[in-house]
């Protein structure tokens, strides 16, 4: 137990960073108390904002070890939770909800940094008013028509979920769209736009499509530009569809000097549509403040896939407004209406009473993958991981399925075998003279790690990269150098370098991926890096011009978020870390189209997948706090 006999040394404990200790130490002397407990505790909290929770759950901390005591060879505990809870409620820097306090701790013994206390009720005050806010009226035979037309009057047996999705992004002032890779999310905007355009007329200035990264956003602009070419509809409403996506911040317009924005709570972003492609990655202070700058009538449309990594910051908001791990339920009211609408009869698993909250009505799940057929490796096995089977992952990578390669590590014979994939997999891509060829061919083949350090790590698996292909002679042994003394900045043709900052003067954002070619094969005198732009055209870039960056012949699962490509290795450390996830381990295998070699031992696979992502919050509850919904089919 925590007595005030004991030093606590946070300093010299490895789980704690020194800002963990500072805030502790902080919030002890601005509550001038004594309280070991307190220091501790500020300190847990501290340090589970930085891990991505949005606060402290004391009842899981509850008797359980805090701190390893290594000067007196002992465990700290935490005390039971009714003594955790009378000891902090005591504390003046510690309130209740509706308190101005530093730290809030309510009624669910969930304690919270104010702000992302605030931040959380802020986003679930203005989520309870859109979904209760009835959307614009519309005709039911002229919604029909204009659905028929953008899906070209396709029919199937069964509901169409992706109908479904346009149906309820129209029905709807909230409309939540999730599904896997493959499943036509990005597909579905060109769509919904045309048919929200067509029934409402908004004008084009009045839409916007965002994003949370620049990476996501221009690839959000390419998908789309592709989308329309196919899509058979009114020229006149397909010309109206923005041609530009915004990142969310350059959206809301950021106020230099403060994590605020021009547009906010007191003055509304002028839209009737916003559209966020992959909200997976949006964390909980950045949602609060996008919804809560849009105007209560706007149509907010949020895309992504709920089953992927959550923001590197605070929160899981898109699990936590899809209540991960419920099934995805309509009411029996929106049942009907939708089957009035398409003459089908929804599945039994949907129909339930209506909730208080409505927001089950503004959730559509796509079902059907258009990527990977129900005989596809990957698309079973991605299927396991989401279902935390993993026996069954382990039988299935035994049996080697046909695109699926498994390999237990084995130091020993690890690094022969990458050097020989490294050389298959990087060589047409070296050997191109055509930029735009090179960046193409680059993007077939990708080793994915999940940590940074350490043999299987980014860091490593980078200079093993470069030092195979310099010795097999694919890259030069002498590298070029470009204005820069230093050598850890040469630049040699056919390195691929990927931006880690933000440049908007350049238009280049982090994510983005260029190749180095030489130009003396172009009439110049010196590398260049080339990008691939939003028009399709090849982008030239002087090295000396490029924001931050890293080498990219290997890149880490969570900066491949939104990739795709036709080949994967997938590098696992020997030992389990806590950063190894089942959302890590579905990421990872989703960015493969045709093919995936994983390097992992059977027990951290195991452990990985049962290892779902848990970021403590209150907003699911905040959002979900309605009866139980039960599945009536047993389906």
């Amino acid at each position: 137990m925590i007595n005030n006999d004991i030093a606590i040394n946070l300093q010299q404990n490895d789980d704690f960073s020194s800002f963990d200790v500072h805030f502790a130490k902080f919030i002890a002397d601005f509550a001038t108390s004594d309280k070991p407990l307190l220091y501790l505790t500020a300190a847990l909290l501290s340090r589970a904002t930085a891990m991505g929770n949005v606060c402290l759950d004391l009842s899981f901390w509850a008797e359980k070890q805090l701190l390893k005591n290594e000067t007196v060879n002992d465990s700290i505990l935490g005390p039971s939770l009714a003594e955790w809870n009378k000891i902090l409620r005591g504390c003046p820097v510690i309130g209740q909800p509706g308190d101005v306090c530093p730290l809030i701790l309510d009624e669910k013994n969930r304690l919270y940094l104010y702000r992302y206390w605030e931040y959380e009720q802020l986003l679930v005050k203005s989520l309870r008013k859109r979904v209760n806010c009835k959307s614009i009226a519309v005709d039911l035979d002229q919604l029909t028509a204009e659905i028929d037309q953008v899906f070209l009057g396709a029919e199937t047996s069964k509901p169409d979920w992706q109908r479904i999705a346009v149906l309820t992004s129209v029905l709807q002032s909230v409309c939540i769209i999730s599904g896997g890779p493959g499943t036509g999310k990005t597909s579905l905007i060109p769509k919904i736009l045309a048919v929200l355009i067509k029934l409402f007329d908004f004008e084009t200035n009045r839409i916007y499509l965002a994003a949370p990264t620049g990476k996501a956003a221009a690839r959000l602009v390419d998908a789309i530009q592709t989308a329309k070419l196919n899509l058979h509809y009114n020229n006149s409403i397909i010309s109206a569809m923005p041609a530009e996506a915004f990142t969310i911040h350059r959206m809301l317009q950021p106020i230099p000097g403060s994590t605020s924005f021009k547009f906010n709570a007191e003055r509304l972003l002028p839209a009737d549509v916003v559209i966020v492609d992959e909200a997976s990655m949006v964390d909980l202070p950045l949602m609060s403040k996008l919804i809560q700058a849009l105007p209560l009538n706007t149509k907010v449309i949020l895309i992504g896939d709920k089953d992927q990594l959550a923001s590197v910051e605070a929160g899981a908001i898109l699990g936590d407004i899809c209540a991960c791990g419920k099934v995805q339920v309509f009411s029996k009211t929106y049942s009907r209406l939708l089957e009035t609408i398409t003459q089908k009869k929804m599945p039994k698993t949907i129909e339930t009473e209506t909730s208080s909250s409505g927001l089950q009505d503004c959730i559509v799940i796509l079902q059907k993958n258009y990527r990977f057929p129900s005989e596809s490796g990957i698309g079973h096995l991605s299927r396991l991981i989401t279902e935390g089977n993993d026996s069954g992952l382990i039988d299935y990578l035994k049996s080697e399925p046909h695109e699926i390669k498994w390999h237990q590590a084995n130091m020993n014979s690890f690094f022969q075998i990458l050097a020989e994939k490294i050389m298959i997999g990087y060589s047409d891509y070296l050997a191109a003279k055509d930029p735009l060829v090179a960046l193409e061919a680059f993007n077939r083949f990708r080793i994915l790690c999940a940590v940074n350090f350490g043999p299987f790590g980014v860091k490593t698996i980078n200079g093993f990269a470069e030092a195979i292909l310099r010795d097999s002679g694919l890259i030069a042994s002498n590298p070029i150098v470009s204005g820069y003394e230093n050598t850890d900045n040469y630049w040699y043709p056919g390195k691929p370098v990927m931006i880690t900052a933000n440049d908007y003067k350049l238009g280049l954002f982090n994510g983005d991926i260029g190749i180095v070619v030489n130009d003396l094969q172009l009439g110049n005198h010196e590398s260049s890096v080339f990008f691939r732009g939003t028009d399709g055209n090849a982008r030239r870039i002087l090295p000396h011009q490029l924001p931050a960056h890293d080498t990219v012949f290997a890149m880490t699962v969570h900066k491949s978020q939104g990739s795709e490509f036709e080949e994967v290795m997938l590098l696992l450390p020997e030992m389990d870390y806590p950063v190894l996830t089942r959302e890590l381990l579905y990421t990872a295998v989703t960015r493969a189209r045709k093919k995936i070699s994983i390097w992992g031992q059977a027990n951290v696979l195991r452990s990985a997948v049962n290892r779902p992502v848990q970021r403590a919050s209150g907003l699911r509850d905040a959002l979900w706090n309605h009866p139980n919904i039960t599945n009536k089919s047993g389906d």
